[in-house]
């Protein structure tokens, strides 16, 4: 019944991550972004000297930050004026401590983007469990 060979389990894993993601909504994909983003950078804040480790967390949150950015400027984004203006405020900050943070290497770069990451999963997390359910 069950094969003896070695189970790749990074394809396995990538394959659960797959099938997890398609049936999760936005929002839950939005906050496994940011969690998943804070987690590269914790850890590449553990293992500083890991400098390729180091840039493609800065990497991976910098084209999340981006993400986010393009979709608030995009016509139809249903976000209100004074939210959209403050997240575009806060990902330009993102944006020069991400560059202060490939510039100069250094952990304490790294915590305040993480902590940035993690209130946000938090706070939309958070504004999901506070809404109304639909059903």
């Amino acid at each position: 019944m069950y094969s003896n060979k070695p189970i790749n389990q990074k394809a396995a894993m990538s394959a659960y991550q797959r099938a997890q993601t398609s049936v999760m909504t936005p929002l839950q994909m939005e906050v496994l972004a940011f969690k998943r983003a804070a987690a590269q950078l914790k850890k590449a804040a553990e293992n500083i000297k890991n400098f390729t480790e180091y840039i493609e967390a800065l990497q991976f949150n910098q084209r999340l930050w981006t993400a986010i950015q393009v979709g608030l400027a995009a016509e139809n984004c249903r976000v209100p004026e004074p939210v959209r203006t403050k997240m575009l405020n806060l990902s330009l900050f993102v944006d020069t401590h991400t560059l202060e943070a490939i510039t100069h290497p250094n952990a304490a770069h790294l915590a305040v983007l993480i902590e940035i990451d993690l209130s946000l999963a938090d706070g939309l997390f958070e504004g999901r469990r506070s809404r109304p359910s639909l059903n």
